[in-house]
């Protein structure tokens, strides 16, 4: 009873955060770039157009990476990620893995709720409150999105990724 009576009152402060209109757009985190390039370099002004283009794609994956970066109403943009896609998961497997949230080919769910905390605690205040209903909804996403599925490290990823962000998507929604 307590735990949902809690639930509501975070819900409440998600959505009178996520009420503000962000014109924020994602952008390719520079720490991840190489998970696209390999350190090359563009030899051409076509060969600059082109990897601009592929940036711009690859950013929209940045949920779970962009957790740091980014106010949660902006996830509420961007699709979720097709399962089939084996370069979008060999993409998010890099740029996890630069980012900590791989190691050893196993996922560290605890940093990746970490840093969801983080963000929820951005958005709602750092009061007392916030900062514990924040904790408890982290936690919740993370169990909620957590899987011990036998599957290709990328499928988990996509689906870990996909799930999270439906779990802000839903917060989103709240404000509607």
């Amino acid at each position: 009873m307590a735990k949902s009576i809690l639930l509501k009152i975070f819900l409440f402060y998600v959505c009178v955060v996520l009420h503000k209109v962000s014109t924020e757009m994602m952008t390719l985190d520079s720490r991840v770039e190489h998970c696209l390039w390999n350190g090359s370099f563009a030899k051409s002004s076509y060969e600059s157009f082109f990897r601009k283009q592929i940036a711009e794609e690859y950013a929209k994956l940045q949920i779970v990476t962009g957790l740091t970066r980014y106010h949660l109403n902006i996830f509420g943009d961007y699709n979720l990620i097709p399962t089939n896609n084996k370069l979008y998961g060999d993409f998010l497997i890099c740029s996890w893995s630069t980012f900590g949230y791989i190691k050893n080919n196993q996922i560290i769910y605890d940093s990746i709720e970490m840093a969801l905390r983080e963000a929820l605690i951005r958005e709602v205040g750092a009061t007392g409150p916030g900062t514990n209903l924040s904790i408890l909804q982290a936690r919740s996403i993370i169990n909620t999105c957590k899987t011990n599925l036998w599957m290709p490290l990328s499928l988990i990823v996509i689906n870990l990724q996909n799930c999270i962000h439906t779990e802000i998507k839903y917060l989103n929604s709240l404000n509607s």
